[in-house]
């Protein structure tokens, strides 16, 4: 895990009222938005190089953005 990896993961336990090791119930609201374009063509990438699967239908959804 990378530096910001561990703050966006701090500031989301924060944000969620967590307690340290504390397990969410529901899920975790996210916002974003950030690099999205550019998160959006590594996928569009990738989907692009690997056969067809279940990770890659999924990540065709992040694509086409649903």
């Amino acid at each position: 895990m990378t530096p910001d990896e561990m703050v966006g993961a701090a500031l989301a336990v924060a944000e969620a009222g967590l307690a340290a090791g504390e397990q969410p119930i529901g899920a975790v609201v996210v916002l974003g938005g950030i690099r999205r374009e550019e998160s959006r063509e590594l996928f569009r990438r990738w989907c692009a190089t690997v056969p067809d699967s279940a990770a890659r239908r999924w990540a065709q959804t992040l694509v086409d953005g649903a």
